[in-house]
């Protein structure tokens, strides 16, 4: 009685196929987290190579930090309450790129750990900021790259906490340095600098 009742409410009931379903074998895939409408690709799960953390801004205004991580020896970017954090030992690269026309996204990068960092920025109103917390310079090691893109871009860089009093500070058409730290800040197509 009962099976006749799904008979009628399900219609017709077939026997299953007793074909077996092909397994296909598994195949590798970056890591994806989605971050507010931004992609982040944090790469390799299971195989410990070096890698880029990229960033590409699809989404209105927002504020990107590069930072150390709450764990010791990794490296943090941070949207919001959303992040990706790595250990430093297995991130060779950073790539920030803001590709929203007229998003006006501001990148701050506290610490990257001696991680060269490329900033790209979009057609916005965009800032870049170079140790704005800890105003160190110390705290940048090796390179960070900003280019500024088609809207008014401003490259901000703080070093008022400078432990070395009488440090010489060198600026070019492309790049500002200071004695005593290892900071290699290089920029194109900015603005304010």
């Amino acid at each position: 009685m009962r099976s006749l009742r799904l008979q009628n409410l399900f219609g017709q009931l077939s026997a299953p196929s007793q074909r077996p379903r092909k397994r296909t074998k598994p195949q590798w895939r970056p890591q994806v987290e989605t971050m507010e409408g931004r992609t982040l690709l944090s790469g390799v799960v299971w195989n410990p190579i070096p890698q880029t953390i990229t960033v590409t801004d699809i989404s209105s205004s927002n504020t990107i930090t590069v930072n150390v991580g709450t764990v010791t020896g990794t490296v943090r970017v941070t949207e919001g309450s959303s992040y990706v954090q790595e250990s430093a030992g297995s991130v060779k690269s950073i790539l920030i790129t803001e590709s929203i026309a007229n998003a006006n996204d501001t990148v701050d990068v506290e610490n990257n750990l001696n991680i060269p960092v490329t900033v790209n920025d979009g057609s916005g109103t965009d800032a870049a900021n170079i140790s704005p917390s800890a105003k160190n310079l110390n705290n940048i090691g090796g390179s960070v790259t900003v280019n500024g893109g088609w809207g008014t871009d401003t490259l901000n860089v703080y070093d008022q906490a400078d432990p070395n009093n009488g440090s010489i500070y060198t600026m070019t058409g492309s790049s500002v340095s200071r004695t005593g730290s290892t900071a290699n800040i290089s920029y194109d197509w900015m603005n304010v600098v």
